[in-house]
Formats: C-alpha cells, structure tokens, sequence
C-alpha cells in the first residue's frame, strides 16, 4: 500500500503541475480543459480560449492521457501481479477513462 500511495502522489504531482486547475467550492479541483476536451472534442475552440498555445494543450493532453493509462496498467498489476483484489472494482473504471480519452486524443490529433 505504501508503493501505491507513493505513485499516486507522483502521478498526481505530475499532473497537478502540468494541467491547469479548475478551483471548486469544494476541497477539489479539477483541470478546466481536459475536461472541456473530453465533452467537446473540440482542439481549436479550447486552443483559443485556454490562452495556451496549441502545443501546449496538446502536450498537457497527451500527459493526461499517459497518466490515465499509467494507472491503468498500476491498478492491473496490483490486481494481477501483487494479489490486491480491494482495487479490482477500480480498473475496469480507469480502463474506460484511458480507453475513451485516448480515442478522443488520437482522432483529434
């Protein structure tokens, strides 16, 4: 548990520093133009009025997307390999989310 708690922190400092955050009225926050791109689909419209360039949206997508899949494959070991089942109701919901947010990545770029 202590190995997973570390890569999760990881993983969530990367993203944290790499995606603009939405701030919430809540203790959460969640990045403003992933989450446009994943209802919209739409690359231009979110370049213009992020304020980041197009390479920049691209490459902050891209790190969701390898984030989303590193879990992914995370929680299948842990699951698999290290004889974890508390996590199995967990995987095949970040195996949908990396598999939908990929589609849409890769038909939009």
């Amino acid at each position: 548990i202590f190995f997973c708690e570390n890569i999760a922190h990881v993983l969530f400092q990367i993203m944290s520093s790499k995606l603009p955050l939405l701030e919430t009225s809540s203790d959460l926050s969640y990045s403003s133009y992933v989450l446009d791109f994943f209802k919209h689909e739409q690359q231009k419209t979110l370049n213009r009025w992020s304020g980041l360039t197009s390479g920049n949206v691209f490459q902050g997508l891209q790190d969701f997307f390898y984030c989303t899949k590193a879990m992914s494959v995370s929680l299948r070991k842990m699951v698999e390999d290290l004889q974890h089942p508390e996590f199995a109701e967990l995987l095949p919901v970040f195996d949908q989310v990396a598999t939908a947010f990929g589609s849409k990545f890769h038909k939009a770029y």
